[in-house]
């Protein structure tokens, strides 16, 4: 969930396209638990049957996201030829751009494991469901579900500001961080402990080589997804 390695290396790649290794199934949009409200869950036995089975199939899911991960050949997706300062100029009343408004008012809060808030802290899951959260959408709040949110960005297609951003940073398949893409090959995130939400680069090389998926939650008429009964 957090770097294990510090994202301050100055290597860098052309800033047009970044080689990853993009899962191809990491699960489709419109999937029940990306818009709903956590917290809220039926009770009794029935619950309890269901909230194990929802588990067994996020753990499935994500061990193939983790193999096909670490498996597939390097594959491409593209960053638009923009640059940040371009980006922040974009139209604000757009959905995607009021979102990255959001994500970009909480630089400068702490880290704090378990934190949703910009007033207790935030990790880095909990950053990535409070700027959703303000705009209307309901995601999980783990970086396990959150990586398999929404719909899969394939290679070779560009990435818009407000895709959700899912980087692998430790072992096994719990060990992801997730971020939010602003546009201009930059994305904001909650890095670590001691640290700060941030905006850093796509081309550090760090970053290159942990990311793994990018995840479109809003939809491509950039406007926020229909809640899920």
């Amino acid at each position: 969930m957090r770097p294990t390695h510090s994202a301050g290396t100055n290597r860098r790649a052309h800033p047009a396209v970044i080689a990853t290794a993009v899962p191809q199934h990491a699960g489709t949009r419109g999937t029940p638990h990306c818009a709903r409200r956590p917290g809220h869950f039926p009770a009794g036995q029935q619950t309890a049957s269901r909230a194990t089975a929802r588990r067994t199939a996020l753990t499935v899911l994500l061990l193939s996201v983790v193999a096909l991960a670490g498996c597939a050949g390097k594959q491409q997706i593209v960053i638009p030829q923009e640059t940040p300062q371009q980006s922040r100029q974009q139209a604000p009343s757009a959905p995607s751009q009021a979102l990255v408004h959001t994500a970009r008012s909480a630089l400068g809060v702490p880290y704090r494991n378990g934190g949703r808030t910009p007033a207790e802290g935030f990790d880095c899951s909990g950053f990535v469901w409070w700027t959703f959260q303000q705009h209307g959408v309901n995601l999980p709040r783990t970086t396990e579900e959150q990586a398999a949110c929404g719909s899969p960005v394939p290679p070779g297609n560009e990435l818009r500001p407000a895709d959700i951003i899912v980087f692998r940073t430790g072992s096994g398949p719990l060990g992801l961080h997730t971020a939010i893409y602003t546009g201009g090959g930059q994305f904001v995130h909650s890095p670590k402990p001691g640290g700060t939400v941030r905006e850093e680069s796509l081309t550090v090389h760090y970053w290159q080589r942990a990311f793994i998926a990018a995840r479109r939650i809003l939809r491509p008429a950039d406007q926020p997804p229909a809640s899920q009964p």
